[in-house]
């Protein structure tokens, strides 16, 4: 399972060992694909991997059967990988030795993607505390901030 450990202050929450069983299984399994179907690209906190999860979903979508190499061209193709990449995903397809538990690497994914909309929230929130307006109406746009 994936290791936790407590970001330092100001640090975005992110588990790019999360992320990375997560790509690893699909690669892995594509099927396993449905079983983390709650998940999107920008839940993800590394770049490389929101766009290699977004290659993946997109391929899915279209029924075609992915792999290192489909997904890799994918990304090329669209502009999103360099020949350097094609490691970096190959790094990733061998991270994870089963796809078994990726519903448990995809739910700290989705916790930590979570954590980050909070904190956007809350440096929002503060902002809003220093500007012109009054005390109740900027409550009201708070709240609606939290509820996002």
């Amino acid at each position: 399972m994936t290791t936790e450990r407590t970001p330092a202050p100001g640090a975005m929450p992110q588990s790019l060992e999360a992320e990375a069983a997560v790509i690893g299984a699909v690669l892995l399994d594509n099927d396993a694909l449905y079983r983390v179907s709650d998940l999107t690209p920008a839940m993800f906190y590394a770049q490389f991997h929101a766009d290699v999860f977004c290659a993946i979903q997109s391929m899915a979508a279209a029924g075609q059967a992915f792999d290192v190499i489909s997904v890799f061209d994918a990304m090329r193709t669209a502009g999103k990988a360099t020949d350097g990449d094609l490691v970096r995903l190959n790094n990733l397809a061998q991270y994870v030795p089963s796809a078994a538990t990726i519903r448990g690497h995809a739910s700290v994914v989705v916790e930590r993607h979570r954590q980050r909309d909070l904190m956007r929230a809350g440096q929002q929130i503060a902002e809003l505390a220093g500007s012109a307006g009054t005390a109740a109406a900027q409550i009201d746009e708070a709240q609606m901030l939290l509820a996002k």
